[in-house]
């Protein structure tokens, strides 16, 4: 473990509940023990996005549990560092780095939230890292039907990679996956 402080003070700006991703990289990288070389703007805008999703569901779905404390500017900078200490310190991965990595398959099955729908593509996520599913016909009908909408989980299997890069690279910097009806809602 890192020993990093969750409770490290925001920087000016982070008391605002209307501060953004550009705010919380900021107050991030002047934390004590906070390694800047591992830290970029990019990789705090993601993994911002998921905790605020995350936060904003919990409220939504459970106000007496949370009662106005999990969608907080120190919440999510806690959720941040926790993140940092696992990704950085502890060096553990989610499930869609480590595959667009190229550490792990792509065609094991796992379950992944739809995180966007656009015109021939479904967005996924780990809850870490977002990836571009190229949709199929079948898949393009249980969109259309409802089925499948941004929130829903869904069970991935039998997925591959579509992309040049032999290497691997970072997650949303792959151009997208090829899905082959391989994405079955859970109902």
């Amino acid at each position: 473990s890192s020993g990093i402080n969750a409770e490290w003070p925001l920087r000016p700006g982070l008391e605002s509940r209307s501060a953004g991703h550009a705010e919380f990289y900021q107050s991030l990288i002047a934390a004590p023990k906070i390694k800047k070389q591992f830290v970029s703007a990019e990789w705090v805008a993601n993994h911002f996005r998921l905790i605020v999703w995350k936060c904003a569901g919990q409220e939504r779905t459970q106000p007496a549990v949370y009662a106005g404390r999990a969608l907080t500017p120190e919440n999510v900078m806690s959720q941040l560092l926790l993140r940092y200490s696992i990704e950085v310190d502890e060096g553990r991965r989610s499930a869609i780095r480590m595959i667009t990595e190229k550490d792990d398959a792509p065609a094991k099955p796992m379950t992944l939230l739809v995180s966007g729908i656009g015109s021939k593509t479904v967005e996924v996520s780990d809850g870490w890292y977002c990836l571009d599913c190229v949709l199929d016909n079948p898949l393009s009908i249980l969109i259309q039907s409802r089925a499948i909408e941004v929130g829903s989980k869904v069970v991935s299997f039998s997925s591959s990679v579509i992309g040049t890069h032999t290497d691997g690279i970072p997650p949303k910097k792959e151009k997208s996956t090829d899905c082959d009806s391989a994405l079955i809602p859970l109902l």
